[in-house]
């Protein structure tokens, strides 16, 4: 059966089964789009509604698979395993006396038997078209969780356990030990090359049904308040739709004698040759390649990701102290288009659940937004705290651990853009192996993520260059302390070598030696009678660092000297960490080492 007798039947099915749609509404096929809808002649507000007897939910697989209270909270899996049944089974798949693979076939012959989510690109398109890129990194480990939570299932019911090849049934912990060609020609290249023939308990099988739930499943919450917030459906006729994030769209549900149907209204009067879209709200092309298996030209909410992990102890830390630093989860970006309210998950009731952080902190960058940059020089700024100076008494928005936030995030976003700018030189075999819809989504992909990089670089200069504007009263460096300080430099520090030359390794030595002089000698000028004071009040604090830095900066830069006591030097020590910063060069290398004066 070709495409448009495809189309038709399942246009034919949809009126029969009672989904509603303008009659100014034609749907078209292209093969590049796919199924589409056109409006044929102008209409107001065009509504498609469908009723709950042409949705696929969960309760279909609590019904067929007479999943226990436990088994529930995986209905979304479950359903995922079902409707692989539904797709590749050829006998009946019987739920309160219907046939649902039946009944749902003309939907099922009309889904695409082709899906471009990476998760199925071949080891050359991906190795190739994502390598240095988030995507490339991530396949391999996302792959994982769908086999894993394949497993589960099968492992759960020993009828189905005893139904699968054994050659996926192997431990599972040995699939990260495994190269992805192997993984590829295992569990994901019979999706493409053996469709027709796989079965349906078979991962590949179950692959497919994921990919058409993370490309067409709509929230269930929409027609059931009381429905998890996680939980999915499928909409036959609604799901053709091509997405468009500036159609203006509502979702509602529609009560009736037989049960809720889905609505869908475009807010917007169609012109004659206008298509009607869909919109699942602002989605950047990361997301849209991973789950849905296309890209968008010049996607304004197009981001890239970075995500931070935390240990344990430093995710309680912030939690518990520090209710301005940005914890943000992937529900803080999904955006949708529809006027429900959704369940939104706040900082308060995640509460100190670090599990919610488990895998992460994610934070987006995207061109038009600098506001996750300045919560990524928050995070920063703490980790600089807690891991270099394993202190976090002192603010991490104070000037000094801001601005070696933003040294450090700029070395992170450099090296992301050496990654998304390493290129692969493709050879004609590869090339052959390669789809061209894929090569063409990579291209739009990677060169959105080296723009967003490379703006996101250069609003980090901007924020630094204002900072070392405004703060340059407080920005002290070697030059300076040489220009102002003048007995230091001609006589403490002739006095300490004894005439002989000084070697230092770094103007960190020199910072340390300049405060040990100058807190000795009590001979601090004027214009750091600041530094004095702080450091004076920083000695009366107890310190819970080894004292070996200490006794080798003594005895190896400061010579021994027994007029100057290793106390004096271990809080010099300890005190320039928390004040210095060190500026990096273009090549990310250290260009210069400033002294931030404390307030």
């Amino acid at each position: 059966m070709d495409n448009f007798a495809v189309m038709d039947e399942l246009l034919l099915w949809g009126h029969k089964i009672g989904c509603k749609w303008p009659l100014e509404l034609e749907f078209k096929y292209d093969k590049m789009k796919g199924i589409y809808a056109v409006c044929k002649q102008d209409c107001v507000r065009p509504v498609i509604e469908v009723p709950s007897d042409a949705i696929i939910t969960n309760k279909l697989a609590i019904e067929y698979f007479t999943l226990n209270a436990n088994e529930k909270s995986q209905a979304n899996s479950w359903l995922k395993l079902l409707f692989a049944k539904m797709v590749f089974d050829k006998d009946p798949t019987w739920v309160d006396g219907v046939d649902i693979s039946k009944k749902f076939h003309p939907y099922i012959q009309a889904l695409p038997k082709l899906i471009h989510s990476p998760l199925v690109w071949n080891p050359s398109e991906l190795e190739t078209l994502l390598v240095g890129t988030n995507l490339g990194g991530s396949v391999k480990e996302k792959l994982c969780s769908v086999i894993k939570e394949w497993i589960v299932l099968i492992e759960s019911r020993e009828d189905l356990k005893s139904k699968v090849d054994g050659k996926y049934l192997i431990n599972f912990e040995n699939y990260n030990d495994l190269v992805y060609e192997d993984i590829y020609n295992i569990f994901v290249k019979p999706v493409e090359f053996e469709f027709a023939d796989l079965v349906w308990l078979s991962f590949p099988a179950f692959l497919y049904s994921h990919l058409v739930f993370t490309s067409r499943a709509f929230p269930e919450y929409v027609i059931d308040k009381n429905a998890n917030e996680f939980s999915v459906i499928l909409l036959p006729i609604l799901d053709l739709m091509n997405h468009n994030y500036n159609s203006k769209v509502q979702w509602f549900p529609k009560e009736h004698q037989n049960g809720t149907s889905f609505c869908y209204q475009c807010l917007a009067d169609m012109k004659a040759g206008d298509e009607l879209d869909n919109n699942y709200g602002g989605k950047g092309n990361e997301e849209l390649l991973n789950g849905y298996g296309f890209v968008i030209d010049d996607n304004i909410f197009d981001t890239v990701a970075l995500r931070i992990k935390l240990s344990e102890e430093e995710l309680m830390d912030i939690l518990t102290n520090y209710p301005d630093i940005s914890l943000p989860t992937i529900d803080d970006y999904t955006t949708f288009a529809f006027d429900l309210e959704r369940p939104i998950k706040s900082r308060e009731s995640n509460g100190s659940n670090i599990e919610t952080y488990k895998d992460g902190i994610l934070y987006l960058i995207n061109s038009t937004n600098t506001k996750p940059l300045i919560d990524l020089i928050g995070i920063f700024s703490y980790i600089r705290l807690s891991r270099e100076l394993q202190d976090t008494t002192q603010r991490y928005d104070e000037l000094a651990p801001f601005l070696s936030g933003i040294q450090m995030l700029k070395v992170a976003l450099k090296q992301k853009l050496n990654g998304a700018t390493s290129g692969t030189v493709l050879d004609e075999d590869q090339i052959v192996e390669m789809n061209d819809f894929r090569v063409h989504c990579s291209k739009v992909y990677r060169e959105s993520q080296i723009r967003i990089l490379k703006a996101a670089i250069s609003s980090l200069k901007s924020i630094e260059k204002t900072q070392f504007r405004e703060q340059k009263g407080r920005l002290l460096t070697i030059d300076k302390i040489i220009k102002y300080d003048t007995r230091f430099y001609e006589n403490e520090l002739t006095n300490l070598f004894e005439g002989q030359e000084a070697v230092f390794d770094s103007a960190f030595d020199l910072f340390v030696i300049w405060i040990i002089m100058k807190s000795t000698n009590g001979s601090f000028i004027k214009k750091y009678e600041p530094i004095k004071k702080s450091f004076e009040t920083f000695r009366q604090q107890p310190l819970s660092v080894e004292e070996e830095e200490a006794l080798g900066f003594h005895k190896h830069i400061l010579n021994g000297k027994s007029d100057i006591d290793i106390s004096t030097t271990l809080y010099a020590i300890e005190y320039v960490k928390r004040h210095v910063i060190t500026r990096l060069n273009s090549r990310g290398e250290e260009d210069e080492t400033i002294f931030v004066i404390p307030l």
